[in-house]
């Protein structure tokens, strides 16, 4: 990036996360604040231009003195025009978001799907400079993906490409907030998982979930079976086996159908070591994937945590 100070915003269905990054893409200060379900458009937007405020105080400089802010969305956008069309779990569809915060901030806005700049930011780290093609997936609230082709963003003759969480995998299975039914996200996402964890919760075999949250099933979250799972309780251990299959049903169809050098794996899941999530999901899309005899995608986990929509979102400010 030119000299300068970048700030990137990325915006998910539990919380909205902004950061400001150095001219080499460092992160400098992060800062975060809760979404909650059913949350207003006017809420969302005073949440947002707190965040930078916030970040441009920190800084110790007025509102023009940033170079550029990129912002992730998890949907359809218009980046040039600076619109988000679509997005299936926010109050935000056919809001011009840079028109909205040019009013306060006067630095140029670049907006892209958030797990676009995911991608982005996960092509920087250290080792995948050389990387031409990658697929980032991040697995939250809901699930989303974000493809390198040939080291560019790739986004399809209509800016929508890489909608991975709404595939289906179960055809007239549970329903989704996109209006289909069945797709990868209602299985294999956070939310999904959660959801799956409170029902087995709630019967004769969830005594250890139970115990987790205290009772309160509406506290179950998706890191719950995992921890539950490795204190050794069997039902939980299903769930989580039942959980990683469904993940790696979608892992495989990108696989196939791709043939990345990268797959990375992002969001609140992929902090669960090694041994409970990674491996066992390698050890079945290895195993799924059209044989070919040669050189297997590599599965890893984000290098930036939870911070890869920022960097990007940031670095989105340099393309």
């Amino acid at each position: 990036m030119a000299a300068g100070l970048y700030i990137g915003i990325d915006i998910g269905g539990s919380g909205i996360d902004a950061g400001l990054c150095g001219a080499d893409g460092a992160l400098i200060a992060r800062r975060r604040m809760p979404v909650v379900r059913d949350m207003e458009r006017g809420d969302m937007l005073r949440k947002m231009r707190s965040l930078l405020r916030s970040l441009i105080s920190i800084a110790g400089i007025p509102p023009d003195g940033v170079s550029g802010i990129g912002v992730g969305v998890p949907g359809a956008v218009d980046g040039k025009r600076g619109e988000i069309l679509y997005t299936a779990n926010l109050p935000l569809s056919g809001l011009n978001i840079a028109d909205e915060l040019r009013s306060d901030f006067p630095a140029p806005v670049y907006l892209e799907n958030d797990a676009n700049c995911a991608a982005l930011g996960e092509k920087l780290a250290p080792g995948r400079e050389s990387v031409g093609n990658m697929v980032f997936i991040t697995v939250g609230t809901g699930i989303g993906g974000g493809m390198i082709v040939d080291g560019k963003i790739y986004r399809g003759f209509n800016a929508a490409a890489g909608e991975v969480g709404h595939m289906v995998i179960v055809r007239g299975g549970r329903k989704c907030a996109c209006g289909r039914r069945g797709c990868w996200e209602r299985y294999a996402s956070a939310s999904a998982l959660a959801e799956d964890a409170a029902k087995l919760a709630s019967g004769a075999g969830g005594a250890a979930i139970r115990r987790l949250c205290g009772g309160d099933l509406a506290r179950v979250s998706a890191k719950m079976p995992f921890e539950a799972a490795g204190q050794g309780d069997a039902a939980s251990q299903r769930l989580v086996r039942a959980y990683i299959s469904r993940l790696a049903a979608g892992v495989t169809n990108l696989v196939n159908i791709l043939e990345p050098e990268l797959v990375c794996i992002g969001g609140g899941i992929s902090r669960e070591p090694d041994e409970r999530l990674l491996n066992p999901l390698r050890e079945i899309v290895y195993r799924e994937t059209y044989p070919h005899g040669r050189a297997r995608a590599r599965l890893e986990k984000a290098y930036f945590a939870e911070n890869s929509g920022i960097i990007g979102a940031a670095a989105l400010c340099a393309l």
